[in-house]
């Protein structure tokens, strides 16, 4: 399937890095903290056969620059989103975010929703105070460098069926190495906070998650079912955080379903 990229440059000087693959209608790709657009490696080129796919690398991370001045939020991720529907020329498009990437979609419906025709929120939450988060020894998994520590998020993305007879996409545990980014989107997500303004999110929406996800306890879908009105949501029983990647065509048969 043809690849076409680009940039875009933001006024603190950023430069954000995106792709587009395939052809329809358009479907924005939003990745999780501190990651590149390679965390949709394996889905993008099954919706690719359906939708126009956008992806993209957040600041810091892949081909982007984040300038020294840079403000690291969902917030800004969004508004960069928007800048590349933009660039690209296109009035809007189907979004699906997972992970932090599902907390930038929310605030591209909520700021931008004339960009978002349907919404797709998978493994994520609304933050604030009610929102279940990870136990502590989740937390030190994510804290552990190096080789060891790739092995033991691995664990938490992946059920260990697929571990034992399949390869992983290690970009799903293998955040930037820049100190800026590693602290920014660590920040970004942690202060993520749309708990009070989810109700006014209008767009149809998918809510999808894993039962067995450790790094957004699943209490969270539930959540978000019931804060935003024109909803739905899917589980997929036994599945951990990286559950679009490891049943990628099950979760895209979902997004057609649901996208018609």
């Amino acid at each position: 399937m043809p690849v076409s990229k680009g940039t875009i440059t933001s006024n603190d000087g950023s430069v954000v890095n995106y792709q587009t693959e395939g052809t329809g209608i358009p479907m924005l790709l939003c990745s999780g903290q501190g990651t590149s657009l390679q965390w949709w490696d394996s889905l993008a080129p099954e919706l690719s056969r359906d939708f126009m796919v956008v992806r993209f690398d957040y600041l810091g991370t892949g081909s982007s620059i984040a300038s020294p001045e840079a403000v690291f939020s969902t917030r800004r991720f969004a508004a960069d989103a928007a800048s590349i529907l933009d660039a690209l020329g296109l009035a809007s498009a189907h979004v699906f975010g997972t992970s932090m990437g599902g907390k930038v979609a929310q605030w591209l419906a909520l700021e931008h929703p004339e960009r978002v025709d349907r919404l797709v929120l998978g493994c994520t939450t609304t933050g604030g105070p009610r929102a279940p988060r990870m136990a502590p020894h989740v937390t030190k998994q994510f804290m552990l460098p190096g080789v060891p520590g790739i092995h033991s998020r691995l664990k938490l993305m992946y059920t260990e069926d697929f571990l034992a007879g399949s390869t992983p996409n290690l970009s799903l545990a293998t955040g930037p190495s820049d100190r800026q980014a590693i602290r920014g989107h660590r920040l970004a997500s942690v202060e993520h906070d749309t708990s009070k303004m989810a109700s006014a999110i209008k767009q149809p929406t998918l809510i999808l998650h894993g039962t067995a996800d450790e790094v957004v306890p699943a209490e969270n879908c539930e959540i978000l079912a019931q804060a935003i009105p024109n909803s739905t949501a899917h589980v997929f029983h036994g599945l951990r955080h990286g559950f679009f990647d490891e049943e990628a065509m099950a979760t895209a048969e979902q997004l057609r379903q649901f996208l018609g």
